[in-house]
């Protein structure tokens, strides 16, 4: 059962079917069962919960290998035909069970194609279906060692052992080998995760795409932080004293306040001591990078005067290099107010949902749509406002958000609506 969960993750269409599963921590899943044919229900083997998973794909990002960024054919693909040609008429064995052992990128002939890594180039025995091919094999922190193979290649322009960077060209596109047109053949291994149906390769193309949720361009966030027992007097205070002069979000998530991969992120936690366990050691575990900044207030009218004239720390050291990655999977909902509404938006936002359902509120289409979550939901009030296609916006760079417009004329007109939505 573990080798199976482990074959069906490679695959793009299985696991996007199965995604619940397959991404899951087991043990929220530990009282599924099978049923057998008699009516026997059989506990999940415990060897599921503890098999072998890919890394996380901000844990190794590859640079795109070709000029023209496109897929002809997918990793699994194919798996009769690639069968019958894999068989070794020596062993009397085929050896390819899972498909197309690795992923095809679209390169005319003679175009230049790049190491997705840094690395050590080590050439393969020739007479192979690859035709001309090298392999460059990767150290990369927190992964471990990470071999790319580069197939059907019409010229290698690097020699044997040497090191190479990631973006330097390595060879030129070709159709040498069992190939019906010129193409990059890109297949991937890294060590400790054995793939027996493919022999050992597996999917690149998770490290190929931007992970999930990832900013668009690097900016600055500011989140105030307030505790679960801070009703919506204290956010109608955050919005008074912030709204105005600084747009800060506003919420009451730890991990919302931490998540996102941006080089500045500062939470102003609002009464520390009203979260259970330490907040700066969460922040430290699970955030590392984010700036705390700690303010303590008895009351919502002291919170708004500390705010208004708080100074915000200079930029923190140089962050870690895999940031803001969720420490768990949660949903997000975020009320997207446009740029040039006042406080009284603001102030109906908190009004409808604090104390209901203590939504997110920002002015930031970036910060709805960042973090590596499998449900961010925008609430994008007005969107014509923002003069484009908001939706489009978040559909080019924020992909898998659940985007709902919402109409007002008024601030109580949205109060209005918000309180019937939630």
């Amino acid at each position: 059962y573990a080798e199976f969960y482990f074959f069906c993750s490679q695959y793009d269409r299985v696991a996007g079917a199965c995604a619940v599963l397959l991404r899951s921590s087991d043990p929220a899943w530990a009282s599924l069962t099978w049923v057998a044919a008699d009516g026997t229900p059989t506990a999940l083997p415990e060897a599921v919960g503890g098999r072998k998973r890919m890394p996380h794909p901000a844990a190794l990002r590859l640079v795109w290998p070709t000029t023209v960024r496109a897929y002809t054919q997918a990793f699994g693909d194919r798996q009769q035909t690639y069968y019958e040609a894999s068989y070794d008429p020596v062993s009397r064995q085929y050896w390819l069970h899972g498909g197309h052992e690795g992923v095809d990128l679209q390169a005319a002939e003679g175009s230049p194609v790049l190491s997705c890594l840094r690395g050590r180039v080590s050439y393969g025995p020739s007479g192979t279906a690859y035709g001309k091919y090298l392999r460059v094999i990767s150290e990369v922190p927190g992964v471990g060692q990470v071999t790319l193979l580069y197939a059907h290649l019409r010229e290698i322009l690097v020699p044997d052992g040497a090191t190479v960077r990631a973006g330097e060209v390595i060879g030129l596109a070709g159709r040498t080998g069992q190939t019906t047109g010129p193409h990059l053949h890109l297949g991937m291994k890294i060590a400790g995760l054995d793939l027996r149906p493919t022999c050992g390769y597996l999917n690149a193309r998770p490290y190929l795409e931007p992970v999930r949720g990832s900013p668009r361009e690097p900016y600055e966030r500011t989140y105030v932080l307030l505790p679960p027992q801070a009703d919506r007097a204290w956010a109608e205070a955050v919005v008074a004293a912030t709204w105005e002069t600084r747009r800060f979000t506003v919420g009451g998530s730890a991990d919302d306040a931490g998540i996102g991969d941006l080089p500045v992120r500062r939470v102003i936690a609002v009464n520390p001591g009203g979260w259970l366990g330490d907040l700066t050691d969460f922040f430290a575990r699970y955030y590392p990078g984010v700036a705390l900044i700690p303010v303590e207030a008895p009351d919502p009218e002291t919170l708004a005067s500390i705010l208004r004239t708080l100074p915000l720390p200079v930029l923190p050291p140089s962050p870690p290099p895999t940031q803001g990655l969720p420490r768990i999977q949660y949903g997000r909902t975020y009320v997207l107010l446009p740029p040039r509404t006042g406080v009284a938006w603001a102030r109906a936002v908190v009004a409808a949902t604090w104390d209901a359902r203590r939504f997110t509120l920002g002015g930031s289409a970036d910060d709805a749509g960042i973090g590596d979550l499998e449900f961010r939901r925008v609430l994008a009030i007005n969107p014509a406002e923002w003069g484009g296609n908001l939706q489009a916006f978040f559909e080019r760079f924020y992909p898998g958000v659940v985007y709902i417009p919402v109409e007002a004329a008024t601030p109580e007109e949205l109060e209005d609506r918000l309180r019937a939505w939630v």
